[in-house]
């Protein structure tokens, strides 16, 4: 896809995909982290999962603010225009390794949503959100 195929230039659209991304971040990958980590034997594993648990604090806590910053949404709201629900993970019977390749796979997959929301989000019908919310230092937030 290149930046011109589409824009996402309706606060709904922009809204839905955020809320996914935010899904991901605040539920998928928090049950997952912790299921794995209770699951991994191997401490070297355990530490990097730690690791990755405190960047998705860190992450939620940044798309908390971004969501802040429109008008009549809050981190309860932006769940609703995801339309996602609860997902339960099974390790059993999983190989460390295997375990670890499934949470960096959903890691890049966050981040590739990041991405593409900066990438194709029509910066002027985005102005029109909410106040003003700089994309690029959000995604270079995130990726820091």
């Amino acid at each position: 896809m290149s930046d011109t195929d589409f824009k996402i230039t309706t606060k709904d659209e922009f809204l839905s995909l955020l809320g996914k991304a935010y899904w991901l971040e605040t539920q998928f990958e928090n049950i997952m982290q912790w299921q794995a980590y209770m699951t991994i034997k191997n401490d070297s594993y355990r530490n990097a999962l730690f690791q990755i648990s405190h960047d998705s604090e860190k992450h939620r806590t940044i798309l908390t603010q971004l969501i802040k910053n429109f008008k009549d949404v809050t981190v309860n709201t932006i769940e609703d225009y995801a339309s996602l629900k609860e997902k339960d993970m099974d390790f059993k019977g999983k190989w460390d390794e295997e375990i670890i390749t499934e949470l960096l796979k959903n890691e890049h997959l966050v981040l590739d949503i990041y991405t593409k929301l900066h990438t194709y989000t029509d910066k002027n019908s985005y102005k029109r959100y909410g106040k003003e919310v700089p994309l690029t230092s959000f995604l270079n937030t995130l990726s820091s």
